[in-house]
């Protein structure tokens, strides 16, 4: 992950677990400067708190959000964001639409949004989801790298990302 926190581009990694989120906060801490945690439990003058810094990390520094599904999901928008990290289990269509949508926002020299999709396919339930998930980005018209629409390529591995491009920048 660290290679892709390159100058002037906006990550969020999109977690369900408040745990899982704390548990990579301090590992990257020291690859990206700018990193805010945006959690369901939060109160409205926290929320504000963070927006507030978020407005004022300059447009070339890198910078990274870490939020539960359900901060991230209906209402949030920020139109920085180009890069999504999900490293949740979901398979329902119009949740994913949702959450990569947040990536399409219009934004100057935006050109190329990424979503790097972490699955455990050696659980069985979670391989079901995962193919759920591929034709959902076909559907919204993401190119998954290597074309791997099936796990059986990824025997012996347990989690893995797969790098999922869209060159749109249009609106959700």
């Amino acid at each position: 992950m660290s290679s892709d926190i390159m100058p002037g581009t906006w990550k969020s990694l999109l977690s369900f677990a408040r745990l899982a989120m704390a548990s990579c906060l301090p590992r990257l801490r020291g690859i990206c400067q700018h990193i805010f945690a945006l959690k369901d439990c939060m109160g409205t003058k926290q929320r504000k708190q963070i927006a507030e810094s978020l407005s004022h990390v300059r447009p070339h520094e890198p910078r990274m959000i870490l939020a539960t599904g359900s901060y991230l999901g209906e209402g949030f928008d920020d139109a920085r964001l180009d890069t999504l990290f999900l490293t949740m289990p979901i398979s329902w269509r119009g949740t994913l639409q949702q959450y990569v949508g947040r990536l399409h926002r219009l934004q100057e020299n935006k050109r190329e949004v990424l979503v790097y999709d972490y699955a455990d396919v050696l659980v069985p339930m979670l391989a079901r989801m995962y193919k759920k998930r591929l034709a959902g980005y076909s559907a919204l018209g993401y190119v998954v790298a290597g074309n791997r629409s099936d796990t059986a390529d990824l025997a012996g591995s347990s989690a893995f990302p797969r790098r999922i491009t869209s060159s749109r920048a249009a609106p959700a």
